[in-house]
């Protein structure tokens, strides 16, 4: 049986070359099928995703111009399969007003487009369920991570908003199932975190005490919910915005994420897992008025919160 990171994140491929003499329209898709040797479906694909780039412009199939210059750079992008589809639904709404959007975002959903797809998303699939194409996300959630995510509908409140998110206005609260248990009950991590360049072309960060050219500050505070075995629900509020950032630091404290193989150790028993970091809540202003979002834990949370 196929594991949920083979359903909903399949490999890509990327090609890249330079023409080397001016296409025609119809020329160039002949020389993408002949020379990459790609089907012509995988081609369809690739167009129906936004994975082409021809110079600096990402194209649809609809855009691919007449002519196009000898040298022009041209990048492709396609999934090695189809990802599984993740339906949304208005059900999952958590908050709609003042043009903003909140919502629960699925587990394996990206929050934007990416390289291969920018129909692949949330944010896309939102702008269609509420006919509003101007919808932007203010922030992002790692593939894996459900929870919370804030969406704009225009320009001027996506900026407002995205300019709260810098200057700490808007409060998160995460929650995240960690082994083995921390050994304090409270905690927190500061330091810096810096590109590992050595695992390019995937986004790894690296933490450290010291401060160096390219790293940035990042701080969390993190509280043990409860324990249950070899497992603990941690509250994790992050104090900064880092990639990654909740992932590196409960590593650095030697209790990583349970699923997490990138910051964590292989485990047998977390095979088949997603990272199990969960956006509970965001907390935040709107015309002087206190706003608490909170999205309900999903079912593939392999520990909740023990009701009182």
């Amino acid at each position: 049986m196929a594991s949920n990171n083979d359903r909903y994140n399949p490999p890509v491929k990327h090609h890249q070359w330079s023409t080397h003499h001016s296409l025609s329209r119809d020329e160039f898709l002949d020389e993408v099928q002949s020379t990459l040797k790609l089907d012509k479906s995988v081609i369809q694909s690739a167009l129906r995703h936004g994975g082409l780039t021809i110079g600096k412009k990402r194209i649809w199939r609809e855009d691919i111009p007449q002519k196009i210059p000898a040298q022009t750079v041209i990048h492709l992008y396609h999934f090695l399969r189809e990802p599984a589809e993740i339906e949304i639904s208005k059900k999952d709404i958590l908050y709609q007003a003042h043009d903003l959007v909140a919502y629960n975002k699925p587990a394996w959903l990206p929050t934007q487009g990416t390289r291969v797809s920018r129909i692949y998303c949330l944010e896309e699939k939102l702008r269609i369920i509420l006919n509003c194409p101007t919808l932007m996300a203010l922030h992002r959630l790692d593939r894996q991570t459900s929870g919370v995510v804030l969406f704009g509908k225009n320009g001027k409140v996506a900026a407002e908003f995205m300019k709260k998110f810098e200057t700490r206005q808007i409060d998160k609260k995460y929650l995240a199932v960690v082994s083995p248990p921390p050994e304090k009950k409270s905690w927190k991590v500061s330091g810096y975190l810096v590109r590992d360049f050595r695992k390019l072309p995937r986004d790894v960060f690296k933490f450290s005490p010291k401060e160096t050219k390219e790293s940035k500050w990042s701080e969390s505070d993190f509280s043990v919910v409860h324990t249950d075995g070899k497992l603990a629900l941690v509250e994790a509020v992050p104090l900064t915005g880092r990639t990654h950032q909740l992932r590196i630091h409960l590593s650095s404290s030697g209790c990583p994420l349970v699923g997490d193989h990138i910051y964590g150790k292989p485990d047998s028993s977390s095979k088949g897992i997603r990272i199990q970091l969960h956006a509970q809540e965001l907390s935040l202003s709107i015309n002087n008025q206190p706003i608490r979002i909170v999205a309900s834990v999903p079912e593939d949370f392999i520990l909740k919160p023990v009701s009182t």
